[in-house]
């Protein structure tokens, strides 16, 4: 089964904007509580490696797209259904990674940072995946074969 294409780049533009706004506001609290005290620098440029990439992708496209005259496509629901689980899978793994925190530090013996750097291992390669079935989701249109 088919599904607009437009319709779908937008919850998935809406579902990436409310969740990094949501996280945005959770790591304002964070920094202005002083959870990562000296740290807080590179709790943000962890936030931002992680999230400015694909958000600037789609936002790009959308741009792009609104000032062009382009037809409205359909693509298959498969491709919209794993980009969105990707997109799902990958910020539950950003929040729990700041959630676990204090598990890391009790259990783990990381600091808040020295965790926040180790949760890279996980969440870059994941956020490979997530790039490149966004990026194949938003140039597939209904004319290609495969």
């Amino acid at each position: 089964m088919k599904v607009e294409m437009a319709l779908a780049k937008k919850k998935l533009a809406y579902t990436w904007i409310f969740v990094t706004a949501s996280v945005f506001v959770l790591l304002i609290f964070l920094s202005a509580t002083g959870k990562f005290k000296d740290s807080t620098q590179e709790l943000w440029g962890w936030f931002l490696q992680n999230t400015t990439p694909i958000l600037t992708l789609i936002i790009g496209v959308i741009v792009v797209e609104a000032k062009s005259k382009v037809k409205s496509k359909k693509i298959e629901r498969f491709y919209y259904r794993l980009c969105l689980t990707l997109t799902i899978t990958f910020f539950t793994l950003l929040v729990l990674t700041l959630f676990i925190i204090p598990l890391a530090q009790k259990h783990g013996g990381f600091t808040p940072i020295g965790f926040i750097n180790f949760s890279n291992i996980y969440l870059g390669p994941f956020q490979g995946f997530v790039t490149a079935a966004l990026g194949i989701f938003f140039v597939k249109s209904e004319n290609d074969e495969s």
